[in-house]
């Protein structure tokens, strides 16, 4: 597979916790300000009444990406008793907290590293990453499908638009507002402030890596061919494809795997 996989200040090992943490801070609060993942709310309910799953794993998840927002979009859909587990390589635990309280703990978190091509079966449920499969390399993003398919578990990729042009003007445009919002971001930390306004590492890194994200978006081909090479993927019903977003040029991608009902494990 042909494709740019430049690498990401984040997901370096030797990137500054203050760092990686202002930029999934801030990618958080962005977020569920914006409700920016409304619309694939319909198609994830509905795959979680196939699986009839009221648990999610949510791998990748940064300091919390949109679940505030999300559970109440749930909620609009009927799933109020949907409960939701955060998980990443790199847990931001302050955020994670922030998380669990703010949702009165419909939202908790798993605060030791989890590997989202290696959960520990003891860690199951309907599996989604919001804006975090382009992180991962052709093998590790089929290594992903692959142990959700192994364990029998539903799963939902939401990612951003293949749209190169399109991605990278919203990102470089997208900066002075980031940057007015910055102050509001929560939880609040002033050593954000200060490498943000000060000396700006923060806002420098999200640029950088919001157009390294846009070139490594795997398109809807792509996701297929992927799928293709997960062993047992004919077990699984696929959903592809990019979901628009009102009065948006920019879609996101989605990828959506329940296991067949009648072949589905109890």
């Amino acid at each position: 597979m042909q494709r740019i996989h430049f690498f990401e200040i984040a997901d370096l090992s030797w990137c500054p916790q203050l760092v990686r943490d202002g930029i999934t801070d801030t990618l958080q609060f962005i977020a569920n300000a914006s409700n920016g993942f409304a619309p694939i709310v319909p198609r994830m309910a509905a795959a979680l009444e196939r699986c009839g799953a009221t648990r999610i794993l949510d791998l990748g998840s940064g300091a919390g990406g949109g679940w505030l927002s999300l559970i109440r979009e749930f909620d609009k859909q009927g799933l109020a008793d949907v409960r939701v587990w955060l998980s990443d390589l790199y847990p931001n635990r302050k955020a994670f907290a922030y998380m669990e309280k703010e949702s009165s703990g419909r939202i908790a978190y798993i605060d030791h590293p989890v590997d989202a091509a290696k959960v520990d079966r003891s860690r199951q449920g309907f599996r989604t990453m919001f804006n975090g499969f382009h992180h991962f390399r052709p093998d590790a993003a089929a290594a992903v499908l692959r142990d959700s398919v192994h364990h029998q578990q539903g799963i939902a990729i939401v990612d951003g638009d293949p749209n190169r042009f399109l991605g990278i003007l919203f990102i470089v445009c997208f900066m002075p507002m980031l940057l007015l919002a910055m102050p509001f971001v929560k939880p609040f930390r002033w050593r954000r402030l200060f490498f943000t306004y000060v000396i700006p590492l923060i806002p420098l890194a999200i640029l950088f890596d919001g157009v390294v994200s846009i070139l490594r978006v795997y398109n809807p081909d792509e996701l297929w061919a992927l799928v293709e090479t997960v062993p047992g993927h004919e077990s699984y019903d696929w959903e592809i494809g990019i979901q628009a977003i009102p009065k948006s040029p920019l879609g996101m991608t989605y990828l959506i795997g329940t296991p067949k009902r009648d072949e589905t494990r109890e």
